[in-house]
Protein backbone atom coordinates (compact mmCIF):
# COMPACT_ATOMS: atom_id res chain seq x y z
CA UNK A 1 0.00 0.00 0.00
CA UNK A 2 1.50 3.67 -1.26
CA UNK A 3 2.47 5.53 1.84
CA UNK A 4 4.16 7.97 0.58
CA UNK A 5 1.72 10.73 1.25
CA UNK A 6 2.62 10.92 4.94
CA UNK A 7 5.50 13.20 3.24
CA UNK A 8 2.92 15.17 1.29
CA UNK A 9 1.96 18.71 2.03
CA UNK A 10 -0.52 18.76 4.52
CA UNK A 11 -2.84 21.66 2.62
CA UNK A 12 -2.43 18.93 -0.38
CA UNK A 13 -5.48 16.44 -2.06
CA UNK A 14 -2.92 13.41 -1.51
CA UNK A 15 -2.34 14.09 2.33
CA UNK A 16 -6.61 14.13 2.42
CA UNK A 17 -6.64 11.35 0.26
CA UNK A 18 -4.13 9.80 2.56
CA UNK A 19 -5.88 10.34 5.92
CA UNK A 20 -9.08 9.32 4.94
CA UNK A 21 -7.65 5.91 3.70
CA UNK A 22 -5.76 5.35 7.39
CA UNK A 23 -9.13 6.15 9.22
CA UNK A 24 -11.14 3.91 6.67
CA UNK A 25 -8.50 1.00 7.53
CA UNK A 26 -8.72 1.53 11.14
CA UNK A 27 -13.09 0.75 10.79
CA UNK A 28 -12.30 -2.01 8.07
CA UNK A 29 -10.33 -3.71 11.17
CA UNK A 30 -13.16 -3.14 13.93
CA UNK A 31 -11.45 0.08 15.43
CA UNK A 32 -14.62 2.16 16.99
CA UNK A 33 -14.41 5.71 16.05
CA UNK A 34 -14.30 6.66 19.24
CA UNK A 35 -11.28 5.15 20.46
CA UNK A 36 -8.60 5.20 17.71
CA UNK A 37 -5.24 5.91 18.18
CA UNK A 38 -3.67 9.11 17.14
CA UNK A 39 -0.48 9.23 15.19
CA UNK A 40 -0.27 12.93 14.64
CA UNK A 41 3.38 14.36 16.08
CA UNK A 42 1.98 15.33 19.20
CA UNK A 43 0.02 12.27 20.36
CA UNK A 44 2.32 9.97 18.84
CA UNK A 45 0.03 6.81 19.62
CA UNK A 46 -0.26 8.25 23.43
CA UNK A 47 -3.40 9.00 23.15
CA UNK A 48 -7.03 7.73 21.58
CA UNK A 49 -9.34 10.10 20.17
CA UNK A 50 -12.53 10.18 18.38
CA UNK A 51 -12.36 10.25 14.50
CA UNK A 52 -12.89 13.73 13.64
CA UNK A 53 -10.64 14.77 16.60
CA UNK A 54 -7.52 12.57 14.89
CA UNK A 55 -8.46 13.69 11.63
CA UNK A 56 -8.15 17.30 12.63
CA UNK A 57 -4.82 16.66 14.55
CA UNK A 58 -3.61 15.10 11.74
CA UNK A 59 -3.91 18.36 9.22
CA UNK A 60 -3.16 20.78 12.26
CA UNK A 61 0.00 19.03 13.48
CA UNK A 62 1.24 16.48 11.29
CA UNK A 63 1.64 13.09 10.84
CA UNK A 64 4.97 10.49 12.14
CA UNK A 65 6.53 10.26 8.73
CA UNK A 66 7.88 6.99 10.10
CA UNK A 67 4.74 5.39 10.95
CA UNK A 68 4.23 3.32 7.78
CA UNK A 69 3.35 0.27 9.19
CA UNK A 70 -0.35 0.89 10.83
CA UNK A 71 0.06 -1.54 13.71
CA UNK A 72 -1.96 1.00 16.00
CA UNK A 73 -4.68 0.35 13.09
CA UNK A 74 -4.90 -2.83 12.74
CA UNK A 75 -2.30 -3.98 10.47
CA UNK A 76 0.04 -7.11 10.79
CA UNK A 77 4.36 -6.29 11.33
CA UNK A 78 4.99 -7.99 7.79
CA UNK A 79 2.76 -5.11 6.31
CA UNK A 80 -0.61 -7.02 5.41
CA UNK A 81 -3.80 -6.37 5.99
CA UNK A 82 -5.09 -8.35 9.04
CA UNK A 83 -9.19 -9.17 9.27
CA UNK A 84 -9.21 -10.43 12.84
CA UNK A 85 -7.51 -9.18 15.81
CA UNK A 86 -4.76 -11.62 17.52
CA UNK A 87 -3.65 -11.19 21.36
CA UNK A 88 -1.22 -9.30 20.27
CA UNK A 89 -2.18 -6.79 18.68
CA UNK A 90 -5.37 -6.38 20.94
CA UNK A 91 -2.91 -5.75 23.88
CA UNK A 92 -0.68 -3.07 21.65
CA UNK A 93 -4.00 -0.97 21.00
CA UNK A 94 -5.14 -1.01 24.60
CA UNK A 95 -1.88 0.11 26.06
CA UNK A 96 -2.67 3.71 24.83
CA UNK A 97 -6.81 3.18 26.13
CA UNK A 98 -6.04 1.47 28.98
CA UNK A 99 -2.53 3.40 30.40
CA UNK A 100 -1.66 6.33 28.76
CA UNK A 101 -5.08 7.82 27.94
CA UNK A 102 -6.47 8.41 31.17
CA UNK A 103 -6.93 12.35 30.49
CA UNK A 104 -8.12 11.90 27.14
CA UNK A 105 -10.88 9.92 29.09
CA UNK A 106 -11.84 12.05 31.26
CA UNK A 107 -12.33 15.12 28.97
CA UNK A 108 -14.68 12.77 26.87
CA UNK A 109 -16.23 11.93 29.67
CA UNK A 110 -16.81 16.21 31.14
CA UNK A 111 -17.69 17.31 27.15
CA UNK A 112 -19.91 14.82 26.44
CA UNK A 113 -23.41 15.85 25.64
CA UNK A 114 -21.63 19.77 26.58
CA UNK A 115 -21.56 22.60 24.88
CA UNK A 116 -17.50 23.40 25.17
CA UNK A 117 -16.20 25.81 23.25
CA UNK A 118 -12.68 24.98 20.93
CA UNK A 119 -10.82 26.44 23.18
CA UNK A 120 -11.53 25.07 26.25
CA UNK A 121 -11.02 21.39 24.45
CA UNK A 122 -7.48 22.20 23.22
CA UNK A 123 -6.29 23.53 26.52
CA UNK A 124 -7.55 20.18 27.68
CA UNK A 125 -5.42 18.28 24.95
CA UNK A 126 -2.35 19.87 26.91
CA UNK A 127 0.24 21.98 24.21
CA UNK A 128 2.27 20.29 21.71
CA UNK A 129 5.60 18.87 23.77
CA UNK A 130 7.72 20.99 21.75
CA UNK A 131 7.64 24.69 23.32
CA UNK A 132 9.63 27.38 20.82
CA UNK A 133 11.41 29.89 23.49
CA UNK A 134 12.11 33.20 22.22
CA UNK A 135 14.88 35.58 23.39
CA UNK A 136 12.54 38.84 22.44
CA UNK A 137 8.89 39.42 22.41
CA UNK A 138 6.13 42.08 21.61
CA UNK A 139 2.25 42.13 22.59
CA UNK A 140 0.12 44.69 22.04
CA UNK A 141 3.11 47.24 21.16
CA UNK A 142 5.01 46.52 24.08
CA UNK A 143 8.31 44.85 23.56
CA UNK A 144 9.38 42.58 26.33
CA UNK A 145 13.00 41.06 26.48
CA UNK A 146 15.01 38.06 28.38
CA UNK A 147 17.83 38.87 30.61
CA UNK A 148 20.33 37.88 28.08
CA UNK A 149 19.37 39.69 25.15
CA UNK A 150 18.46 42.69 27.36
CA UNK A 151 22.45 42.83 28.99
CA UNK A 152 23.14 43.69 25.01
CA UNK A 153 20.71 46.00 24.32
CA UNK A 154 20.32 50.13 24.74
CA UNK A 155 16.96 50.07 26.04
CA UNK A 156 15.64 47.85 28.79
CA UNK A 157 12.55 45.75 28.35
CA UNK A 158 13.22 42.89 31.35
CA UNK A 159 11.00 44.60 33.93
CA UNK A 160 7.33 43.78 34.80
CA UNK A 161 5.34 43.66 37.56
CA UNK A 162 2.02 41.85 38.07
CA UNK A 163 -0.90 42.35 40.74
CA UNK A 164 -2.46 39.77 42.30
CA UNK A 165 -4.22 38.70 45.66
CA UNK A 166 -3.03 36.72 47.87
CA UNK A 167 -3.84 35.75 51.40
CA UNK A 168 -2.64 36.45 54.65
CA UNK A 169 -2.90 35.67 57.96
CA UNK A 170 -3.45 37.73 60.85
CA UNK A 171 -1.11 36.80 63.85
CA UNK A 172 -3.22 37.20 66.85
CA UNK A 173 -6.61 35.75 65.74
CA UNK A 174 -5.50 33.49 62.69
CA UNK A 175 -8.14 35.08 60.31
CA UNK A 176 -7.16 35.01 56.72
CA UNK A 177 -7.35 38.15 54.67
CA UNK A 178 -7.31 39.13 51.56
CA UNK A 179 -4.92 41.32 49.79
CA UNK A 180 -3.76 42.69 47.01
CA UNK A 181 -0.07 43.23 45.71
CA UNK A 182 1.96 44.29 43.04
CA UNK A 183 5.01 41.32 42.89
CA UNK A 184 7.81 43.28 40.60
CA UNK A 185 10.53 40.70 38.39
CA UNK A 186 12.79 40.49 35.70
CA UNK A 187 12.27 37.93 32.43
CA UNK A 188 14.30 34.88 32.70
CA UNK A 189 12.95 33.04 29.81
CA UNK A 190 9.97 33.69 27.04
CA UNK A 191 8.11 30.57 26.13
CA UNK A 192 4.93 30.17 23.73
CA UNK A 193 2.44 26.94 24.33
CA UNK A 194 0.81 25.55 21.03
CA UNK A 195 -2.08 24.89 21.68
CA UNK A 196 -2.64 23.99 17.68
CA UNK A 197 -5.40 26.71 17.08
CA UNK A 198 -3.59 29.37 19.23
CA UNK A 199 -0.61 29.93 21.13
CA UNK A 200 -0.04 31.54 24.58
CA UNK A 201 3.57 33.58 25.57
CA UNK A 202 4.53 32.31 29.14
CA UNK A 203 6.97 34.41 30.97
CA UNK A 204 9.60 32.94 33.13
CA UNK A 205 10.40 35.18 36.04
CA UNK A 206 12.71 36.09 38.54
CA UNK A 207 10.74 37.67 41.49
CA UNK A 208 11.80 39.92 44.24
CA UNK A 209 10.66 38.88 47.84
CA UNK A 210 7.97 41.31 48.43
CA UNK A 211 8.82 41.27 52.17
CA UNK A 212 12.50 41.64 52.16
CA UNK A 213 13.17 43.39 48.53
CA UNK A 214 10.63 46.02 48.21
CA UNK A 215 10.83 49.45 50.22
CA UNK A 216 8.80 53.31 49.76
CA UNK A 217 11.14 55.47 50.57
CA UNK A 218 9.81 59.20 52.40
CA UNK A 219 9.36 60.47 49.05
CA UNK A 220 6.72 57.88 48.16
CA UNK A 221 9.08 55.77 45.42
CA UNK A 222 8.83 52.28 45.40
CA UNK A 223 12.45 50.61 45.25
CA UNK A 224 13.47 46.66 44.92
CA UNK A 225 16.69 44.80 45.83
CA UNK A 226 16.61 42.47 42.54
CA UNK A 227 19.20 40.38 44.58
CA UNK A 228 16.25 39.25 47.24
CA UNK A 229 14.60 36.95 45.05
CA UNK A 230 11.18 35.12 46.49
CA UNK A 231 8.71 32.83 44.98
CA UNK A 232 11.14 30.36 43.55
CA UNK A 233 8.87 27.67 43.22
CA UNK A 234 6.28 30.02 41.24
CA UNK A 235 8.19 31.66 38.28
CA UNK A 236 5.48 31.57 35.36
CA UNK A 237 3.25 34.12 34.56
CA UNK A 238 0.71 34.49 31.05
CA UNK A 239 2.24 37.65 29.36
CA UNK A 240 -1.39 39.07 29.09
CA UNK A 241 -1.14 39.83 33.02
CA UNK A 242 1.94 41.54 33.37
CA UNK A 243 2.59 45.63 33.19
CA UNK A 244 6.15 46.53 32.04
CA UNK A 245 8.42 49.00 34.44
CA UNK A 246 11.75 50.08 34.27
CA UNK A 247 14.39 49.98 37.30
CA UNK A 248 16.98 52.30 37.54
CA UNK A 249 19.57 52.49 39.82
CA UNK A 250 19.29 54.28 43.22
CA UNK A 251 22.43 57.01 42.90
CA UNK A 252 21.90 56.61 46.76
CA UNK A 253 22.13 52.88 46.90
CA UNK A 254 23.29 50.87 44.02
CA UNK A 255 21.37 47.22 46.00
CA UNK A 256 18.20 49.35 44.98
CA UNK A 257 16.51 50.15 41.97
CA UNK A 258 13.94 52.93 41.68
CA UNK A 259 10.85 51.66 39.90
CA UNK A 260 9.65 53.32 36.55
CA UNK A 261 6.30 52.75 35.07
CA UNK A 262 5.98 52.41 31.22
CA UNK A 263 2.99 53.33 29.35
CA UNK A 264 1.64 51.59 26.32
CA UNK A 265 3.60 52.01 23.73
CA UNK A 266 2.37 51.92 19.66
CA UNK A 267 5.13 51.69 17.14
CA UNK A 268 4.86 51.25 13.40
CA UNK A 269 6.17 47.60 12.48
CA UNK A 270 8.40 48.96 9.87
CA UNK A 271 10.13 51.19 12.92
CA UNK A 272 13.97 49.67 13.04
CA UNK A 273 15.35 52.44 15.60
CA UNK A 274 16.36 50.32 18.59
CA UNK A 275 15.37 53.52 21.04
CA UNK A 276 11.69 53.16 19.78
CA UNK A 277 11.08 56.23 19.68
CA UNK A 278 10.94 58.42 22.88
CA UNK A 279 8.85 57.49 25.64
CA UNK A 280 7.46 59.25 28.35
CA UNK A 281 8.37 57.42 31.63
CA UNK A 282 5.81 57.85 34.60
CA UNK A 283 7.74 57.59 38.18
CA UNK A 284 6.25 54.56 40.47
CA UNK A 285 5.13 56.91 43.13
CA UNK A 286 0.89 57.80 43.34
CA UNK A 287 0.89 60.03 46.53
CA UNK A 288 4.24 62.55 46.64
CA UNK A 289 3.73 64.18 43.17
CA UNK A 290 -0.37 65.33 43.75
CA UNK A 291 1.14 66.95 46.80
CA UNK A 292 3.72 69.14 44.75
CA UNK A 293 2.11 72.68 45.31
CA UNK A 294 0.66 74.40 42.44
CA UNK A 295 2.09 77.86 40.92
CA UNK A 296 0.04 80.69 39.78
CA UNK A 297 0.86 81.41 35.98
CA UNK A 298 0.89 84.67 36.93
CA UNK A 299 2.67 85.01 40.05
CA UNK A 300 5.91 84.95 38.57
CA UNK A 301 8.87 86.09 40.87
CA UNK A 302 11.11 88.82 39.48
CA UNK A 303 15.10 87.96 39.75
CA UNK A 304 16.29 91.40 38.20
CA UNK A 305 18.86 92.89 40.87
CA UNK A 306 17.86 96.26 41.46
CA UNK A 307 19.80 97.69 43.70
CA UNK A 308 22.97 98.49 41.86
CA UNK A 309 23.63 101.12 39.28
CA UNK A 310 22.98 100.11 35.36
CA UNK A 311 25.86 97.92 33.77
CA UNK A 312 27.99 99.75 31.52
CA UNK A 313 29.38 97.92 28.34
CA UNK A 314 32.57 99.30 27.12
CA UNK A 315 34.54 98.90 24.00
Amino acid sequence: MDRDWLTADRRSKEFQNGVEELLLFAFENGFDENKISCPCVKCTHSKSWKARIVKDHLFLNGIDETYKCWIWHGESAGGSQSSEKTGSSQSVHQIPMETENVDGDIASDLFDGKDVSHEIRWIADGPNKDVPAFSGYKIDGVTYSTKDRDDTRQVQCIGVCVQADTMVVDGKDQNIEHMSHIFYGVIVDIWELDYSNFRIPLFRCKWVDMNKGIKVDDLGYTLVNLNRLGYLNDPFVLAKHVRQVCYIDDSLDKLWSIVLKLPDKKYYEDNEDESEGSVEVELENDFFLPNLPDVDEEDVASYIRDDIDELIELS
